[in-house]
């Protein structure tokens, strides 16, 4: 059976003939299609057979009849591939348009797979901002905390006063004096001096090119004794004794305030791990840092002059001078306020305050 032209071709013995007879029936019914598949023999009055009683029938040669048969047979095969190239055209543009239906299924989720990532990738950086807006603040407030602590204005009484209070400000974080010079260091690793620095230390700040490590603490004594530590880790000075010279060399922390006092092996050092060491200082000064009372409390700050004089500030607030007569810092208001004093030659001083 060729179903796509409903042609039914059956081959039988007849019960009156010698030999078997071929039937073709061309475009049948379902229902004539069953009642051929029930009795190949029904009558139909459809297709053509090959009757051996008919002259002209029997007196054909065979390769004739075969070849009439392969032609209906070709003719059928054509139509059968005209059918199926209908039905691979139909599939073919069945498969295009699933393609392209599919295509721009997939591309929409690739573009709400898209929007969602970059969704996401806002809320990250809308995060981040805040997260680093929320750093900024904490830092800057940190950072105002701290200058507040070390003093946001100054007192000054030194050899150079107009060049001191123009450098002035509060983004100073260190102030160093020695003899009749004064340095002052800022958080931006700049720096501003006076005149009367020592040789040396002049020389390792000044010829440092540009991008050189910048200086984040620095101290000065009388003696020409100094020492400075660069924001790389490195740390220099001149001068100093060898018990100062060893403690620093051996301790696994670095000063984050160093004092020299009236003699030589006159120091006072405070550690970064919240430790001290002093040596030959005023016996007042030894009895607030020897101190191990109840209400013991670490210095914040400490600071020798070449005359005896000190200066300490606690971590409670409270604070001690001595040796020091200049009546003039008594006369402000800010006397109650101190963060610190920093002492050079002949009775000059820089006083910090809140």
């Amino acid at each position: 059976m060729y179903y796509t032209t409903r042609c039914v071709g059956t081959v039988i013995q007849h019960p009156r003939r010698e030999r078997r007879t071929q039937m073709f029936r061309k475009n049948c019914t379902y229902e004539e299609m069953e009642a051929i598949f029930i009795n190949p023999r029904v009558h139909t009055g459809k297709g053509y057979y090959e009757r051996e009683n008919v002259p002209a029938v029997a007196t054909r040669r065979a390769e004739e009849v075969d070849r009439e048969e392969a032609n209906w047979i070709a003719d059928c095969l054509r139509l059968e591939l005209q059918d199926v190239e209908g039905h691979i055209a139909e599939m073919t543009a069945c498969r295009d348009e699933f393609k392209r239906r599919l295509n721009a299924i997939e591309q929409a989720e690739r573009k709400r797979q898209e929007a969602e990532a970059e969704k996401k990738r806002q809320a990250e950086r809308v995060e981040a901002e805040k997260k680093r807006q929320a750093a900024e603040k904490k830092r800057q407030e940190e950072q105002k905390a701290l200058r507040r602590e070390r003093g946001l204005y100054a007192h000054a009484y030194t050899f150079h006063n107009e060049d001191v209070n123009e450098n002035f400000d509060e983004s100073v974080s260190c102030i160093a004096m020695g003899d009749r010079a004064t340095l002052m260091v800022y958080d931006h690793g700049g720096y501003s001096y006076t005149e009367g620095m020592p040789t040396g230390l002049y020389n390792k700040l000044h010829h440092r090119g540009a991008n050189q490590p910048k200086p984040t603490y620095v101290a000065m004594g009388s003696m020409d004794r100094w020492y400075v530590r660069y924001d790389s880790g490195v740390s220099q000075w001149n001068n100093v004794p060898k018990s100062l010279t060893d403690a620093i060399n051996e301790n696994p922390t670095v000063p984050v305030c160093l004092a020299f006092g009236r003699v030589h092996n006159s120091y006072c050092v405070l550690w970064s791990d919240g430790t001290w060491s002093w040596c030959n200082v005023p016996a007042k000064l030894e009895n607030v840092l020897g101190y191990k009372g109840r209400d013991k409390s670490a210095p914040k700050f400490v600071s020798l002059g070449p005359n005896g004089e000190y200066f300490v500030r606690l971590e409670n607030g409270k604070w001690w001078w001595g040796n020091f007569d200049d009546e003039s810092i008594c006369d402000n208001d800010m006397s109650d306020r101190f963060t610190s004093i920093h002492f050079g030659a002949d009775g000059t001083y820089i006083a910090r305050y809140t």
